[in-house]
């Protein structure tokens, strides 16, 4: 299978019609009420996930100043879902 195009989503013009569909998930699983606009903000995650600049990272220089301690992602984006389903934020 051949990759595609790359496709460019603007979240914040894509969400910005979904309170309705937010306030029926909340309803139906009996998560904490929260206004849509305070549940997420998606200019923002359009700023941090879809960058208009390249961006390079490397992390050599920390290890090189005795900076060894790191977070295992996959580990934290788990205990962040799982701590968001405990506080009924998400299902």
């Amino acid at each position: 299978m051949e990759c595609g195009p790359v496709q460019e989503i603007d979240l914040e013009q894509m969400m910005s019609d979904k309170e309705p569909l937010w306030n029926e998930i909340v309803k139906k699983y009996g998560l904490v009420e929260t206004p849509w606009a305070e549940a997420a903000h998606w200019g923002y995650a359009d700023y941090a996930f879809a960058p208009s600049w390249d961006v390079m990272l490397d992390s050599l220089k920390l290890r090189k100043f005795g900076f060894h301690d790191y977070v295992d992602s996959e580990e934290m984006f788990i205990r962040i879902f799982d701590n968001f389903r405990r506080d009924r934020f998400i299902p």
